[in-house]
């Protein structure tokens, strides 16, 4: 699917996960996992709560475009 769209890059992958005004709630990114055809058992969406809330850094209960960029990509140590 992205193979097939070299110029696919991150901002594409964060509207691709219904992102409204810049910013990803934990609710659609839910919903954008299960669209993908993502089975989620319990276990697996306590993860995705998880992963959310370390990588909301504002503690807004939102990601916005920045803080997305910064789970995506490697940190420099």
């Amino acid at each position: 699917m992205v193979e097939d769209c070299p110029e696919f890059n991150l901002y594409d992958a964060f509207a691709f996960l219904e992102a409204e005004q810049e910013t990803l709630t934990l609710r659609a990114f839910r919903e954008s996992i299960i669209k993908l055809g993502v089975k989620m058992a319990r276990c697996s969406m306590d993860r995705v709560f998880l992963f959310f809330k370390r990588y909301n850094l504002s503690g807004n209960d939102m990601i916005s475009f920045s803080e997305f960029v910064k789970c995506i990509l490697p940190c420099n140590q």
